[in-house]
């Protein structure tokens, strides 16, 4: 995995970047609100006690909620720029 950050807030609660990863799969919590627009690749989230699997792929454009818990799974090579607001 690669985080270029592009900008930061001065009180660290808003950041925009660039992010890519190769495949794999790993568990996530997210603590923080992410808008993420895909220019490259395939991932799906699938949310922990059995909800239904999303998947996105180049030219979506998502919102992760701060508070989901659950897989995600790279399938193809990403490459995404995102938004983060920490509450």
């Amino acid at each position: 995995m690669k985080t270029w950050i592009e900008n930061k807030t001065d009180d660290g609660k808003f950041l925009t970047g660039f992010w890519e990863c190769t495949p794999g799969t790993y568990h996530v919590t997210y603590k923080a609100d992410e808008l993420i627009h895909m220019f490259e690749g395939k991932m799906t989230l699938t949310p922990d006690g059995g909800g239904p699997s999303q998947t996105f792929s180049a030219g979506d454009s998502l919102h992760i909620a701060a508070g989901f818990v659950g897989t995600w799974k790279t399938e193809a090579k990403i490459r995404k720029i995102f938004a983060i607001r920490i509450q």
